[in-house]
């Protein structure tokens, strides 16, 4: 995460071609100004995926593998969540989703394993649902908090990023799912 002053970020986007430059392509494009000015050499001008360490926004419906992930940021609702893991993410959206949209309404959008009432040992008792929530890996709960999600049309924005593991889709990188309720 970079802070930029509303002034600069005013001045960065007065250089952006619309619709086609982001923050990143923007900086580069004044970075080749100022290096053709003074005359040093500039970096290379393409570069790899795995060397793009900007944050990537990716399709709800077409994830990328997200074993080896962890959460940085997310809202619910428009509601900062704290709790940065998957399955607090999940078991908040279901308790939402059952509260705005009624249990029976929501259980023919849930692709978890739960059992009605309380069972110590199982999961996690969401209250609101009368059910318990067995936990789930990244991959499966990803799936299932956007299945919820726009079940009940609740906005949810989660940014995420995978660890500095070889056995991670793209260590080191951010990305970030948006779902917008609609």
């Amino acid at each position: 995460m970079v802070t930029i002053s509303n002034v600069n970020f005013s001045r960065l986007q007065s250089h952006a071609t619309p619709l086609v430059d982001d923050l990143d392509s923007v900086l580069a494009k004044i970075l080749d100004v100022y290096e053709r000015a003074v005359g040093s050499k500039a970096a290379p001008t393409s570069i790899g995926e795995d060397q793009d360490l900007s944050v990537k926004t990716y399709p709800t419906e077409n994830p990328p593998l997200l074993t080896y992930t962890s959460l940085s940021n997310v809202l619910i609702d428009g509601n900062s969540f704290d709790k940065k893991y998957w399955n607090p993410v999940l078991f908040e959206m279901i308790r939402l989703a059952a509260a705005a949209m009624g249990m029976e309404s929501l259980k023919p959008h849930l692709d978890v394993n739960y059992k009605e009432g309380e069972h110590t040992g199982f999961g996690e008792y969401i209250k609101e649902a009368g059910i318990t929530v067995q936990g789930r890996d990244a991959n499966l709960c990803y799936r299932s908090i956007i299945k919820v999600a726009k079940a009940a049309k609740i906005p949810v924005t989660i940014d995420f990023y995978w660890q500095e593991t070889p056995k991670a889709a793209h260590p080191g990188r951010a990305g970030r799912f948006v779902y917008d309720g609609k």
